[in-house]
């Protein structure tokens, strides 16, 4: 059974759009986690691409270049 990512994003208020991207048609042929890799790096590049779309109730994608500062010690 093929394993596909999913995405859904905002086009405008009350109009949303969505993709299915194929990951793998072979899931048992595949190593340990890496679906799961592949699927987080999708995500990530989603929320990359799209930021507004996300709500942003933790700190993960807040910082770019800067450490953040509730991280130094």
């Amino acid at each position: 059974m093929p394993v596909v990512f999913f995405n859904c994003y905002r086009v405008k208020r009350g109009r949303y759009e969505m993709s299915l991207t194929l990951i793998t048609e072979t899931p048992k042929l595949m190593e340990d986690l890496e679906i799961t890799k592949r699927q987080f790096q999708m995500l990530e590049e989603t929320i990359n691409q799209r930021p507004y779309n996300w709500l942003w109730s933790h700190r993960r994608w807040k910082y770019k270049d800067e450490y953040p500062k509730y991280l130094e010690n």
